[in-house]
C-alpha cells in the first residue's frame, strides 16, 4: 500500500475524530477507518519482522546484553544524551555500527515509508539508532515493554511526531536467540501521512 493511500486513511480518521458526535452511523465510519488504518500498518509488518531476525542484529543485542550496564550506567547516558541536540561521538557510534547501519537502509530505502529505526536491549537501553531518538534509554515506553513482555508483534497508537511533522505508528518486534526469551525489541516508526522526512537537523549527519 503506497503511503498516500496511507496518508488519506490518516485524515479521514483524524477528522471524524475531531468533528462533533452524530450518532452511531458516524462512530462506525470512524471505527471503520481505523481498522482499515491499522489493517494497512500491519502490511509494513512482516519486513520490520524479517530485519529483527538478520544475525547481525540479534548479536548486536546478544552482546550490548552480555556488557550488563547498571542503571547509574544507563541514567547516565540517557541524560547526556537528552542534554545534547549535537550528534556527539556515542550517538554517532549507535548510527554507524553495524545494526546502526542496517537501520538506516532500512529508513532510506522505505521511500518515506518509515521515520525512524531503534534496536534496544533487554534492558530499552539502545543498542543502534537511526536517526538518533530523543531518549537513549527506551525501558519505559510500551514500544519496548509490550513486544518483550509478551513476545509478540506489537502496533502502537497512531501519534504526530513533531520532528518530523507526520503521523506515524510504531511497529515493534521482540529479538529472539534461538531456544530462548526475547532479548530485546526492534521499533520501526511507519509513516502515515505526508511530512518533510527526516528532519534536516543534528539528529544524524
Amino acid at each position: 500500500m503506497r503511503c498516500s493511500q496511507l496518508a488519506r486513511c490518516v485524515a479521514v480518521a483524524t477528522l471524524l475524530a475531531t468533528l462533533s458526535p452524530a450518532g452511531a452511523a458516524r462512530a462506525q465510519q470512524a471505527q471503520e477507518a481505523t481498522d482499515l488504518l491499522l489493517a494497512l500498518i500491519r502490511l509494513r509488518s512482516p519486513g520490520i519482522e524479517n530485519v529483527g531476525t538478520k544475525s547481525q542484529i540479534i548479536e548486536a543485542v546478544a552482546a550490548q546484553n552480555g556488557f550488563k550496564l547498571s542503571d547509574a550506567e544507563i541514567q547516565k547516558r540517557d541524560g547526556e544524551w537528552q542534554a545534547s541536540i549535537e550528534v556527539t561521538p556515542f550517538k554517532k557510534q549507535l548510527q554507524t555500527n553495524e545494526a546502526g547501519r542496517i537501520l538506516r537502509g532500512f529508513v532510506e530505502r522505505g521511500n518515506k515509508t518509515y521515520t525512524e529505526g531503534l534496536l534496544m536491549d533487554k534492558r530499552g537501553a539502545l543498542v543502534a539508532a537511526y536517526p538518533a531518538p530523543s531518549d537513549y534509554y527506551q525501558g519505559d515506553e510500551d514500544k519496548f515493554r509490550s513486544p518483550f513482555q509478551s513476545g509478540e508483534l506489537y502496533i502502537g497508537p497512531i501519534h504526530f511526531d513533531h520532528s518530523t511533522q507526520a503521523y506515524v505508528s510504531d511497529v515493534c518486534t521482540p529479538i529472539f536467540e534461538e531456544g530462548s526469551s526475547a532479548i530485546g525489541v526492534l521499533c520501526m516508526a511507519v509513516r502515515l501521512s505526508k511530512g518533510p522526512g527526516i528532519a534536516p537537523d543534528k539528529r544524524h549527519e
